[in-house]
């Protein structure tokens, strides 16, 4: 296999570390930054983790389809909505949540 030198080797370098931080980077922000969302999904659910520093448990509104989940902080003066939609569907009657030390767990079963 050939080696790439010059320019096409420094746009390869660079196509790599894009990639790194859009895919990978993107997994290892802290949870208190803005309130990002991780998402695991494993064989039997999917687990969302939602950063809530400076929220107060009664300012989340969660909904559940079977294809997707929904989270609304609804603030004075505006809000956000996240969501999350699943390859798989979910059982919505078995979907839980939980606020433990300002982040919001909620795992949602598998079909």
């Amino acid at each position: 296999m050939a080696r790439l030198v010059g320019p096409m080797e420094d746009f390869e370098r660079s196509l790599d570390q894009m990639f790194d931080d859009l895919l990978i980077g993107r997994w290892r922000m802290p949870l208190d930054e803005r309130q990002p969302m991780l998402v695991v999904e494993n064989p039997a659910a999917y687990e969302i983790r939602l950063a809530g520093r400076g929220l107060r448990p009664e300012q989340l509104e969660v909904e559940t389809t079977r294809f997707a989940v929904t989270v609304r902080a609804n603030l004075r003066g505006g809000g956000w909505a996240r969501q999350v939609n699943f390859s798989h569907p979910v059982d919505i009657r078995r979907v839980s949540a939980r606020w433990d030390n300002d982040v919001l767990t909620i795992v949602a079963p598998k079909l």
